[in-house]
């Protein structure tokens, strides 16, 4: 099949294709007016009216064009070999230079392969989560009212969202960096990862600790057909066990009944669907992963 494949023509060669041929339809005309003024008009001998009529082709032809681009186009690469960017073939540089969007695969290119939670949102509030990478040095969270949140509204944030750490298979590594400071490294999806931070963010301090705490009992693994993630737990605060599931906003929602009150774990209000609909879909708007997590008491 790849033998098969025609060589692609840059969109240099193919307007030098073009040109070629109206300059000689050109040369062509002149050459045949040349030879009839010079034979019906001038009253030269053929032999003569010939030659005057090779002779004013000849001088059209521009013979000096395929070394004037070959010129152009060594400097032209040249200039970006410069710039770290090495082409093998010359008419590949006019084509990168005709380029208007490059399609690319970001992860690990132009992004860092990591994800960050950026926002938390509630049946209270919308909460903006700081900071960037796995690290979790910066602790800010602000409210609706940009400003940070108390002790006690991160206490309520953690008890709501912990979830998010015991239903997770992922895992951060922690190494010395340069000047002292601390590299994080994700272990596994990035998307979990994230999280894992975002738990250490609510005052999780030690997420190891915390899953060996609360040790899973039974898990359904996640996979593309369901779009949730479903893991039993001994419930963090006691009384039992609890069933976590996360997921896509519209699989979580589907098997939901009511939602946290006032950012009170032990609160509950019937579900707004609408509203959890309405939320998930500003967030998309803004290039984000939306993410649903639900609980309940395990029967």
């Amino acid at each position: 099949m790849v033998g098969q494949q025609d060589a692609v023509k840059t969109n240099l060669l193919i307007q030098l294709e073009v040109f070629g041929r109206y300059v000689s339809v050109l040369v062509v005309i002149i050459a045949a007016i040349t030879f009839c003024l010079a034979f019906l008009k001038a009253g030269e001998p053929v032999g003569d009216a010939f030659k005057s009529a090779v002779a004013i082709a000849v001088a059209i032809i521009p013979e000096g064009l395929p070394a004037v681009v070959t010129i152009s186009l060594a400097l032209a690469m040249q200039l970006l070999a410069g710039q770290n960017a090495i082409i093998k073939q010359l008419p590949a540089v006019e084509t990168l230079g005709s380029v208007t969007v490059i399609c690319s695969d970001k992860t690990g290119t132009l992004t860092k392969n990591e994800m960050t939670v950026q926002k938390l949102q509630t049946s209270a509030a919308l909460y903006h989560v700081h900071g960037v990478g796995y690290s979790p040095a910066t602790k800010d969270i602000d409210g609706d009212d940009g400003t940070n949140i108390t002790e006690e509204k991160r206490a309520r944030l953690r008890a709501m969202f912990e979830g998010l750490v015991l239903c997770n298979d992922a895992g951060l590594q922690v190494a010395a960096g340069p000047g002292g400071t601390e590299v994080y490294t994700a272990l596994g999806y990035p998307t979990e990862a994230s999280m894992l931070t975002l738990g250490v963010k609510l005052g999780i301090s030690d997420v190891r600790r915390f899953k060996d705490a609360h040790p899973r009992v039974a898990s359904v693994p996640f996979a593309s057909e369901n779009k949730f993630m479903c893991t039993v737990h001994d419930a963090p605060h006691g009384g039992g066990r609890v069933v976590f599931v996360k997921g896509a906003p519209d699989r979580i929602l589907h098997v939901c009944r009511d939602q946290v009150a006032r950012d009170e774990v032990d609160a509950a209000e019937p579900l707004d669907a609408g509203f959890w609909e309405r939320a998930a879909a500003s967030l998309s708007g803004e290039g984000l992963r939306c993410l649903a997590l639900g609980f309940a008491p395990w029967p």
